[in-house]
């Protein structure tokens, strides 16, 4: 028994591990891919749990949850038939299939997509179109494998076209294209499936089921992050094989289904194009870490002639109720879906006054500033009254690195030639359906408290920095 507890414990930390490492790329940013992985971590964890008790409720929420994640962000969409199919076969019985789990079962599964319908329809821009990616990485796919944009660099007059018509060209072309060359969705996607064993590393390097496993050149910790994605990928090997040989088991089966979904869905989503270490996958990212991890432990223990059917054992012989997981996902999916609408609902946009014109050739923005979306650099003197994050100015030159996905030499050059008592802000103009804006601003401008203010400055062409001059509160 404690032997069982203490592998129980083991798989928990590495699972967790595994996804905090995912997860981290994205901390303290506003992305889909933080509600994709938590939807998908429930509806994982409702799939097992169903999947190991036998029972058919649980899988149940466990597809809806996952059809919301993948609608929440987009990814692998493939895993949902593979896990019904997988569903049907399981909970069969004396049947070839189990009707009542085919049909609720892609009840749950429209369950999510109608979900997500309805909160675009009430909150979402009139101009959105969902999935509307899709069509860029179709057209990669039928070229050969080419990045997710190769269509804005082959078709430049695509820019000035606006969705739906946009997504529209894009599949009239990616048709043209099939037509030219039928060969080249085939060579694509044998490339973007060889790019997902690709054992490289890092934000910008794309590819690689593992990539989102990095470390940091300075902090001289790349090496432990290469043997740690190796051993990840020989774990995930050795337990799709592991899982093979005991398909019979429930838990195993469903693995395997969720492999298969996967794997068919990676042309579709390529992971060699995606320069943010895998976050197209991230509604799916629990089951390739529980593979990772069981596959780790089944390898261990194969090496070590250790007792591998250790890894079924429950630390519970009771069996586990499954109600409050139950209850917790009706309340997350409640709350994903029913909260941005209740804040449409009961929200009102503040009236701003019309800021006073800015000095003849500078620019004028409304932008709300917020501690957490700062970092002051700071040399000596100027210690900022809004409590942001302080860097010294020579650990925040030598952090900036050499290069980043989209970004320019001038942009790094520019980083480094920031000035002491200077604060970096993102924020966005409150006039502008624009994309955010990155403020440099004098550390003694700030305000005490976060606030909207009215900002005065330059923005030099073809730079990514907002150089303020002056800085004063809005009032609604």
């Amino acid at each position: 028994m404690k032997s069982s507890a203490a592998l129980a414990h083991w798989r928990a930390c590495w699972c967790c591990l595994l996804l905090f490492l995912f997860a981290r790329r994205y901390t303290g940013a506003v992305l889909t891919e933080h509600l994709g992985l938590l939807l998908g971590a429930v509806g994982w964890a409702l799939l097992w749990r169903g999947a190991k008790q036998q029972q058919m409720l649980p899988v149940l929420a466990g597809l809806a949850l996952t059809s919301l994640a993948l609608n929440a962000r987009a990814g692998p969409f493939f895993v949902l038939p593979a896990l019904l199919i997988w569903g049907c076969l399981v909970f069969r019985g004396r049947s070839r299939i189990s009707l009542t789990l085919l049909v609720a079962g892609i009840g749950a599964i429209v369950l999510g997509f109608a979900a997500n319908m309805l909160v675009l329809r009430v909150v979402g821009s009139p101009s959105g179109q969902p999935f509307s990616n899709f069509a860029y990485n179709l057209y990669g796919l039928v070229v050969g494998g080419a990045q997710w944009r190769q269509v804005l660099v082959d078709h430049p007059e695509l820019a000035s076209l606006v969705e739906p018509a946009l997504s529209q060209q894009i599949y009239a072309l990616t048709w043209q294209a099939f037509l030219s060359n039928p060969l080249g969705p085939l060579i694509g996607a044998v490339r973007i499936w060889a790019s997902l064993f690709y054992p490289g590393g890092g934000f910008g390097s794309g590819g690689g089921a593992f990539s989102f496993i990095y470390g940091h050149p300075v902090a001289g910790d790349t090496l432990i992050a290469l043997l740690v994605r190796l051993v990840a990928f020989a774990g995930s090997g050795w337990g799709a094989w592991q899982c093979y040989r005991q398909r019979q088991k429930p838990v195993c089966s469903l693995l395997l289904a969720a492999l298969v979904g996967l794997l068919l869905s990676v042309p579709f989503v390529p992971p060699m194009i995606d320069p943010y270490a895998m976050r197209a996958y991230a509604a799916f990212m629990p089951m390739v870490v529980t593979l990772a991890t069981l596959g780790t432990l089944w390898l261990w223990q194969h090496l070590s002639r250790t007792r591998q059917a250790a890894l079924w054992d429950s630390a519970d012989p009771q069996r586990r109720s499954s109600a409050g997981l139950l209850i917790g996902a009706v309340l997350l999916m409640g709350w994903v879906v029913l909260g941005p609408i209740a804040v449409k609902a009961l929200s009102q946009a503040p009236q701003i006054t019309a800021p006073p014109p800015c000095a003849a050739g500078q620019e004028s923005l409304v932008v709300p500033i917020y501690a957490g979306s700062a970092v002051t650099l700071q040399a000596e003197q100027a210690t900022p009254t809004l409590p942001t994050l302080v860097v010294p100015l020579d650990a925040f030159r030598a952090g900036v690195p050499d290069s980043g996905w989209n970004w320019r030499p001038e942009f790094v050059e520019a980083l480094r030639s920031l000035e002491g008592d200077q604060t970096l802000v993102v924020t966005f103009d409150r006039h502008a359906d624009d994309p955010p804006v990155l403020l440099v601003v004098a550390t003694q401008l700030l305000p005490p408290t976060a606030s909207l203010v009215h900002v005065c400055g330059q923005q030099p062409p073809e730079s990514e920095l907002f150089f303020v001059t002056s800085l004063e509160p809005v009032t609604p």
